[in-house]
Protein backbone atom coordinates (compact mmCIF):
# COMPACT_ATOMS: atom_id res chain seq x y z
CA UNK A 1 0.00 0.00 0.00
CA UNK A 2 1.34 3.44 -0.92
CA UNK A 3 2.66 5.61 1.89
CA UNK A 4 0.18 8.36 1.00
CA UNK A 5 -2.75 5.96 1.39
CA UNK A 6 -1.48 4.75 4.76
CA UNK A 7 -1.16 8.34 5.90
CA UNK A 8 -4.75 9.13 4.86
CA UNK A 9 -6.00 6.08 6.72
CA UNK A 10 -4.12 7.08 9.85
CA UNK A 11 -5.38 10.65 9.63
CA UNK A 12 -8.97 9.43 9.38
CA UNK A 13 -8.67 6.96 12.27
CA UNK A 14 -6.95 9.54 14.44
CA UNK A 15 -9.40 12.34 13.64
CA UNK A 16 -12.46 10.30 14.50
CA UNK A 17 -11.18 8.80 17.73
CA UNK A 18 -10.00 5.31 16.80
CA UNK A 19 -6.29 5.78 17.53
CA UNK A 20 -5.06 6.31 21.06
CA UNK A 21 -2.00 8.46 21.61
CA UNK A 22 0.05 5.44 22.71
CA UNK A 23 -0.97 3.16 19.83
CA UNK A 24 1.82 1.48 17.92
CA UNK A 25 1.80 1.27 14.13
CA UNK A 26 0.63 -2.34 14.48
CA UNK A 27 -2.36 -1.19 16.55
CA UNK A 28 -3.19 1.38 13.88
CA UNK A 29 -3.27 -1.26 11.18
CA UNK A 30 -5.30 -3.78 13.18
CA UNK A 31 -7.21 -2.85 16.34
CA UNK A 32 -8.07 0.68 15.21
CA UNK A 33 -9.30 -0.57 11.84
CA UNK A 34 -11.34 -3.31 13.51
CA UNK A 35 -12.86 -0.76 15.88
CA UNK A 36 -13.99 1.35 12.93
CA UNK A 37 -15.32 -1.69 11.08
CA UNK A 38 -17.23 -2.77 14.16
CA UNK A 39 -18.74 0.69 14.60
CA UNK A 40 -20.04 0.88 11.02
CA UNK A 41 -21.12 -2.76 10.76
CA UNK A 42 -18.44 -4.14 8.42
CA UNK A 43 -16.57 -7.42 8.74
CA UNK A 44 -13.88 -6.93 11.37
CA UNK A 45 -10.83 -7.97 9.38
CA UNK A 46 -8.45 -5.31 10.68
CA UNK A 47 -7.53 -4.62 7.06
CA UNK A 48 -8.58 -1.56 5.10
CA UNK A 49 -10.18 -3.25 2.13
CA UNK A 50 -12.19 -1.50 -0.57
CA UNK A 51 -15.46 -1.52 1.42
CA UNK A 52 -13.74 -0.06 4.48
CA UNK A 53 -11.99 2.67 2.50
CA UNK A 54 -15.23 3.46 0.67
CA UNK A 55 -16.99 3.92 4.01
CA UNK A 56 -14.22 6.19 5.23
CA UNK A 57 -14.75 8.46 2.24
CA UNK A 58 -18.50 8.93 2.71
CA UNK A 59 -19.76 12.41 3.66
CA UNK A 60 -20.07 12.64 7.40
CA UNK A 61 -20.11 14.69 10.59
CA UNK A 62 -16.79 16.06 11.81
CA UNK A 63 -17.31 15.01 15.44
CA UNK A 64 -15.40 12.00 16.70
CA UNK A 65 -17.04 8.60 16.84
CA UNK A 66 -15.22 8.28 20.17
CA UNK A 67 -14.06 5.31 22.14
CA UNK A 68 -17.14 3.94 23.83
CA UNK A 69 -18.29 1.62 21.07
CA UNK A 70 -19.01 -1.57 23.01
CA UNK A 71 -21.81 -0.42 25.28
CA UNK A 72 -25.06 -2.35 25.31
CA UNK A 73 -27.01 0.76 24.44
CA UNK A 74 -26.62 1.83 20.84
CA UNK A 75 -27.02 5.50 21.65
CA UNK A 76 -24.29 7.30 23.60
CA UNK A 77 -24.71 10.29 25.89
CA UNK A 78 -21.84 12.75 26.12
CA UNK A 79 -22.57 13.56 29.74
CA UNK A 80 -23.53 17.24 29.67
CA UNK A 81 -27.00 18.65 29.18
CA UNK A 82 -28.89 21.93 29.13
CA UNK A 83 -31.20 23.02 31.93
CA UNK A 84 -34.65 22.09 30.65
CA UNK A 85 -36.77 24.41 32.77
CA UNK A 86 -36.92 27.13 30.10
CA UNK A 87 -36.69 27.29 26.29
CA UNK A 88 -33.26 27.02 24.67
CA UNK A 89 -32.48 29.95 22.43
CA UNK A 90 -30.74 29.68 19.08
CA UNK A 91 -29.42 32.23 16.63
CA UNK A 92 -28.01 31.93 13.11
CA UNK A 93 -25.05 34.28 13.26
CA UNK A 94 -23.67 33.56 9.79
CA UNK A 95 -25.79 32.40 6.86
CA UNK A 96 -24.61 30.38 3.83
CA UNK A 97 -23.75 32.47 0.80
CA UNK A 98 -25.78 30.45 -1.72
CA UNK A 99 -28.95 29.53 0.19
CA UNK A 100 -31.88 31.92 0.85
CA UNK A 101 -32.05 32.99 4.48
CA UNK A 102 -35.76 32.28 4.88
CA UNK A 103 -35.18 28.67 3.82
CA UNK A 104 -32.27 28.34 6.23
CA UNK A 105 -34.46 29.64 9.07
CA UNK A 106 -37.23 27.20 8.19
CA UNK A 107 -35.01 24.12 7.80
CA UNK A 108 -33.01 24.69 10.98
CA UNK A 109 -36.14 25.40 13.00
CA UNK A 110 -37.70 22.21 11.65
CA UNK A 111 -34.58 20.24 12.60
CA UNK A 112 -34.76 21.45 16.20
CA UNK A 113 -38.47 20.63 16.35
CA UNK A 114 -37.60 16.99 15.69
CA UNK A 115 -35.86 16.90 19.06
CA UNK A 116 -38.46 18.95 20.93
CA UNK A 117 -41.25 16.73 19.60
CA UNK A 118 -39.80 13.76 21.51
CA UNK A 119 -38.60 15.47 24.69
CA UNK A 120 -39.31 18.19 27.22
CA UNK A 121 -37.13 20.63 25.27
CA UNK A 122 -38.45 23.86 23.77
CA UNK A 123 -36.61 26.23 21.44
CA UNK A 124 -36.81 29.94 20.73
CA UNK A 125 -35.36 31.51 17.57
CA UNK A 126 -33.60 34.82 18.17
CA UNK A 127 -33.02 36.46 14.84
CA UNK A 128 -30.08 38.71 14.09
CA UNK A 129 -30.55 42.43 14.13
CA UNK A 130 -29.75 44.14 10.83
CA UNK A 131 -26.50 45.64 12.04
CA UNK A 132 -25.30 42.21 13.19
CA UNK A 133 -26.01 40.28 9.98
CA UNK A 134 -22.42 40.47 8.73
CA UNK A 135 -20.80 39.65 12.08
CA UNK A 136 -19.77 36.01 12.44
CA UNK A 137 -18.47 36.64 15.97
CA UNK A 138 -21.79 37.70 17.41
CA UNK A 139 -21.40 36.29 20.93
CA UNK A 140 -24.72 37.26 22.46
CA UNK A 141 -24.50 35.83 25.99
CA UNK A 142 -28.26 35.41 26.04
CA UNK A 143 -28.21 32.95 23.12
CA UNK A 144 -27.61 29.29 23.95
CA UNK A 145 -26.90 27.72 20.54
CA UNK A 146 -25.16 29.82 17.88
CA UNK A 147 -25.20 28.53 14.32
CA UNK A 148 -22.86 29.55 11.52
CA UNK A 149 -21.77 28.51 8.04
CA UNK A 150 -17.98 28.60 7.80
CA UNK A 151 -15.17 27.94 5.32
CA UNK A 152 -11.89 26.12 5.99
CA UNK A 153 -10.06 27.17 9.15
CA UNK A 154 -12.63 29.12 11.15
CA UNK A 155 -10.95 29.36 14.54
CA UNK A 156 -12.03 26.26 16.45
CA UNK A 157 -9.14 23.86 15.58
CA UNK A 158 -11.52 21.80 13.41
CA UNK A 159 -11.14 23.26 9.89
CA UNK A 160 -13.55 22.30 7.15
CA UNK A 161 -12.26 20.56 4.04
CA UNK A 162 -14.32 21.94 1.16
CA UNK A 163 -17.10 20.09 -0.71
CA UNK A 164 -17.72 16.52 0.45
CA UNK A 165 -16.30 14.56 3.37
CA UNK A 166 -16.91 16.61 6.56
CA UNK A 167 -20.23 18.48 6.36
CA UNK A 168 -20.43 20.05 9.79
CA UNK A 169 -19.67 19.67 13.48
CA UNK A 170 -21.13 20.81 16.78
CA UNK A 171 -20.10 21.29 20.38
CA UNK A 172 -21.66 19.61 23.39
CA UNK A 173 -23.60 21.70 25.94
CA UNK A 174 -20.66 22.03 28.32
CA UNK A 175 -18.64 23.60 25.48
CA UNK A 176 -21.36 26.01 24.39
CA UNK A 177 -23.51 23.95 22.02
CA UNK A 178 -22.59 25.89 18.87
CA UNK A 179 -23.12 24.22 15.48
CA UNK A 180 -20.98 24.90 12.39
CA UNK A 181 -21.74 23.91 8.80
CA UNK A 182 -19.33 23.86 5.86
CA UNK A 183 -20.28 26.77 3.62
CA UNK A 184 -18.52 25.07 0.68
CA UNK A 185 -21.17 22.34 0.56
CA UNK A 186 -23.99 22.46 -1.98
CA UNK A 187 -26.86 22.73 0.50
CA UNK A 188 -30.31 21.75 -0.76
CA UNK A 189 -33.78 20.89 0.48
CA UNK A 190 -36.03 18.04 -0.66
CA UNK A 191 -33.62 17.04 -3.42
CA UNK A 192 -31.36 14.09 -4.15
CA UNK A 193 -28.79 16.58 -5.41
CA UNK A 194 -26.31 18.13 -3.01
CA UNK A 195 -26.49 17.86 0.78
CA UNK A 196 -29.83 18.08 2.57
CA UNK A 197 -29.55 20.86 5.14
CA UNK A 198 -32.45 19.67 7.29
CA UNK A 199 -31.00 16.18 7.77
CA UNK A 200 -27.46 17.34 8.54
CA UNK A 201 -28.77 20.02 10.92
CA UNK A 202 -30.89 17.49 12.81
CA UNK A 203 -27.75 15.41 13.37
CA UNK A 204 -25.53 18.31 14.44
CA UNK A 205 -28.17 19.64 16.82
CA UNK A 206 -28.17 16.22 18.48
CA UNK A 207 -24.56 16.95 19.48
CA UNK A 208 -25.52 20.47 20.61
CA UNK A 209 -28.03 18.82 22.96
CA UNK A 210 -25.56 16.30 24.40
CA UNK A 211 -25.69 13.20 22.18
CA UNK A 212 -22.68 11.44 20.70
CA UNK A 213 -22.57 9.28 17.59
CA UNK A 214 -24.62 6.10 17.43
CA UNK A 215 -23.45 2.91 15.78
CA UNK A 216 -27.02 2.10 14.77
CA UNK A 217 -27.00 2.85 11.02
CA UNK A 218 -30.57 4.13 10.70
CA UNK A 219 -30.30 6.54 13.64
CA UNK A 220 -30.09 10.26 13.02
CA UNK A 221 -27.02 10.25 15.26
CA UNK A 222 -25.14 7.80 13.03
CA UNK A 223 -22.13 9.79 11.75
CA UNK A 224 -22.57 9.34 7.99
CA UNK A 225 -24.87 11.29 5.67
CA UNK A 226 -27.10 8.78 3.88
CA UNK A 227 -28.44 11.09 1.20
CA UNK A 228 -31.83 12.74 0.95
CA UNK A 229 -34.44 10.74 2.85
CA UNK A 230 -38.14 11.64 2.45
CA UNK A 231 -40.11 11.52 5.72
CA UNK A 232 -36.86 11.86 7.66
CA UNK A 233 -37.53 11.61 11.39
CA UNK A 234 -36.11 10.45 14.72
CA UNK A 235 -35.59 6.72 15.11
CA UNK A 236 -36.16 4.74 18.30
CA UNK A 237 -32.46 4.96 19.16
CA UNK A 238 -32.54 8.77 18.90
CA UNK A 239 -35.72 9.03 20.96
CA UNK A 240 -34.31 6.87 23.74
CA UNK A 241 -31.17 8.99 23.80
CA UNK A 242 -32.83 12.40 23.96
CA UNK A 243 -35.33 11.21 26.56
CA UNK A 244 -32.52 9.78 28.69
CA UNK A 245 -31.21 13.35 28.97
CA UNK A 246 -34.38 15.46 29.03
CA UNK A 247 -37.32 13.16 29.63
CA UNK A 248 -40.33 12.68 27.39
CA UNK A 249 -42.79 15.23 26.08
CA UNK A 250 -45.02 16.41 28.94
CA UNK A 251 -48.64 15.44 28.32
CA UNK A 252 -51.46 17.90 28.87
CA UNK A 253 -53.91 16.67 31.46
CA UNK A 254 -57.13 18.04 32.92
CA UNK A 255 -58.48 17.53 36.39
CA UNK A 256 -61.33 15.00 36.28
CA UNK A 257 -62.69 14.07 39.72
CA UNK A 258 -63.76 10.62 38.60
CA UNK A 259 -63.75 9.42 42.18
CA UNK A 260 -67.33 10.72 42.33
CA UNK A 261 -69.70 7.91 41.52
CA UNK A 262 -72.15 7.94 38.63
CA UNK A 263 -74.95 7.87 41.20
CA UNK A 264 -73.69 11.11 42.72
CA UNK A 265 -73.49 12.69 39.27
CA UNK A 266 -77.01 11.58 38.41
CA UNK A 267 -78.31 12.97 41.69
CA UNK A 268 -76.75 16.34 40.91
CA UNK A 269 -78.27 16.22 37.42
CA UNK A 270 -81.75 15.60 38.80
CA UNK A 271 -81.41 18.51 41.22
CA UNK A 272 -80.35 20.82 38.41
CA UNK A 273 -82.91 19.60 35.89
CA UNK A 274 -85.90 21.76 37.01
CA UNK A 275 -83.91 24.98 36.66
CA UNK A 276 -82.70 24.17 33.15
CA UNK A 277 -84.90 25.87 30.58
CA UNK A 278 -83.26 25.89 27.21
CA UNK A 279 -84.13 24.82 23.70
CA UNK A 280 -80.46 24.54 22.81
CA UNK A 281 -79.48 21.18 21.37
CA UNK A 282 -76.90 20.82 24.18
CA UNK A 283 -79.56 21.00 26.89
CA UNK A 284 -79.38 17.23 27.36
CA UNK A 285 -75.70 17.41 28.22
CA UNK A 286 -76.32 16.73 31.90
CA UNK A 287 -78.02 13.44 31.09
CA UNK A 288 -74.78 12.09 29.63
CA UNK A 289 -72.67 10.51 32.40
CA UNK A 290 -69.46 11.13 30.43
CA UNK A 291 -67.88 14.44 31.39
CA UNK A 292 -64.46 16.02 31.88
CA UNK A 293 -64.80 17.82 35.21
CA UNK A 294 -67.31 18.82 37.90
CA UNK A 295 -66.86 21.56 40.48
CA UNK A 296 -69.05 23.24 43.11
CA UNK A 297 -68.63 26.96 43.82
CA UNK A 298 -70.93 28.86 46.23
CA UNK A 299 -73.47 26.02 46.19
CA UNK A 300 -73.59 26.08 42.38
CA UNK A 301 -72.40 22.97 40.54
CA UNK A 302 -70.63 23.32 37.18
CA UNK A 303 -70.09 20.43 34.78
CA UNK A 304 -67.49 20.62 32.00
CA UNK A 305 -67.50 18.54 28.85
CA UNK A 306 -65.28 18.76 25.76
CA UNK A 307 -62.49 20.83 27.34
Amino acid sequence: MAASSVRRHEEFLNRFGYIKTNDSSLDISSSAVRAFQRFVGLNQTGIIDELTWQKMREPRCGNKDLRRIQRRKRYILQGSRWPSNEPLTFRIVKYPTTFPQQFVDAELTKALKLWSSASSLEFEHRKLKKYDEQKSNNLDPKTDIRISFEIGDHGDTEPFDGPGNVLGHAFFPQYGGDAHFDNDEYWTLKSTDGVNLFQVAAHEFGHSLGLEHSNKPDAIMAPFFKGYTPNFTLQEDDIRAIQALYGGKPSKSFSSPLSNSIETYQAVSKQMAPSVKSSNKNSALCLDPQFDAIITIDDDTYIFKGI
